[in-house]
């Protein structure tokens, strides 16, 4: 590229002048571009290994702070977890120790009537299962609350005896079933 320039004069003319171009051999030319164009290379090439060093630090950021927020994750779940477990237990207690007095009374009421007849029978089931199989005897019951008598045993009405109660009598054994043993236990078994 040229260079000019305007000179003045002292007359008031201008005088342009050119500068000659410098002129570059074009081996030397051609070994300057391969320069360029190797450190060019180069230079690129680092660069894009300093971004990936970057990369690759900032993806193992991230990954650690994924990884800390899911264990802050799980340990918040254990705790939400154990804290839901403690409240259905107090919830559970809290409605068996209020539902308890009233199934008592609920199975008291029911001990005041005459039971039905598949109860009487697995009373007599009970009484006769603590005693030998080849065993017979009389049974005992409240009026009105005998069935069929198993092999070997006959019904007897004792009205001194209480509604869901059966007694058996065999030799000089005695043995006797009712519900409100079955009730007592079961509240025993359930009493906090």
């Amino acid at each position: 590229m040229s260079d000019r320039r305007r000179i003045s004069a002292g007359s008031g003319v201008a005088l342009l002048f050119h500068s000659p171009e410098p002129r570059v051999d074009e081996a030397v030319e051609r070994q300057l571009a391969a320069r360029e164009a190797v450190g060019h290379a180069a230079g690129a090439a680092a660069e894009r290994l300093l971004a990936a060093e970057r990369i690759a630090a900032i993806e193992a950021d991230h990954a650690r702070q994924l990884a800390a927020i899911a264990a802050q994750h799980a340990a918040e779940l254990e705790t939400y977890h154990s804290r839901q477990l403690a409240a259905l237990g107090a919830l559970d207690a809290a409605f068996a120790d209020a539902l308890l007095p009233l199934a008592l009374a609920v199975g008291r009421a029911l001990l005041a009537t005459e039971p039905p007849a598949a109860t009487v029978e697995s009373l007599v089931a009970e009484v006769l299962a603590a005693l030998p199989q080849t065993a017979g005897g009389v049974l005992r019951a409240p009026p009105g609350a005998s069935g069929p008598a198993p092999a070997g045993w006959t019904w007897r009405e004792d009205p001194d005896l209480a509604p869901g109660t059966v007694v058996a009598e065999w030799d000089a054994t005695e043995v006797s079933a009712s519900l409100a043993a079955r009730l007592a236990q079961l509240a025993h078994e359930i009493a906090p």
